[in-house]
């Protein structure tokens, strides 16, 4: 939070809150500091705005210690996860006949398909991050990589440790087989979304 009586507050905003798929307005409260705490609500405009990857500023409710006071709060999506679409299928676009992948969307061996890349296309920590992971609703009894389970889907990845936003993605599964909607809808989760290149429609 801002600095305000010569103090500050922390305030953790929950990620399923944020991520909902139609978000509504919560009111958090701060950690205490100087025996006071401040509740401060997001609205869904709020966690809107963050999902499509903006910085909003929140004003605390006031409180009376140790002299009557608010504090502004500067929020963001900072892990970039929220929002992600469904990756829904498309009916008209099955997988191929002689196909030996799943009867959903096809997970390559993702680690091991990059590794043998020339140059390998190895995301490093801490500057990547996965919107999506595989989890298996088959074949329990088996373990990775055979049901792919909790591999990543599609990799976000920023040039340097410092940069503002993502400016690289490694896909996972064939983007043809989605539908439509939810072509467009992941298009804009990563170009408009954290490339930022373009803009929403909300």
């Amino acid at each position: 939070s801002s600095l305000t009586v010569a103090h500050t507050h922390l305030l953790d905003v929950r990620g399923s809150d944020g991520n909902a798929a139609n978000p509504v307005a919560v009111t958090y409260q701060t950690n205490s500091v100087l025996d006071h705490t401040h509740s401060v609500t997001v609205t869904r405009d709020h966690f809107l705005d963050m999902r499509n990857g903006f910085i909003v500023t929140v004003e605390s409710a006031e409180a009376s210690e140790p002299e009557p006071h608010t504090h502004t709060f500067t929020l963001s999506d900072q892990r970039g996860l929220w929002g992600a679409p469904t990756l829904g299928l498309a009916g008209d676009w099955p997988q191929p006949p002689s196909t030996t992948g799943r009867t959903n969307i096809e997970i390559y061996n993702m680690p091991n398909a990059m590794a043998n890349q020339s140059p390998p296309l190895i995301p490093r920590f801490g500057i990547s991050t996965a919107p999506y992971v595989y989890i298996s609703t088959s074949l329990r009894d088996k373990q990775y990589p055979e049901t792919a389970q909790g591999q990543p889907v599609l990799i976000l990845a920023k040039s340097a440790p410092q940069a503002r936003f993502y400016t690289r993605a490694f896909c996972g599964f064939e983007p043809y087989l989605l539908s439509q909607q939810a072509h467009q809808r992941l298009t804009e989760y990563i170009i408009v979304r954290h490339f930022r290149l373009g803009h929403f429609d909300r």
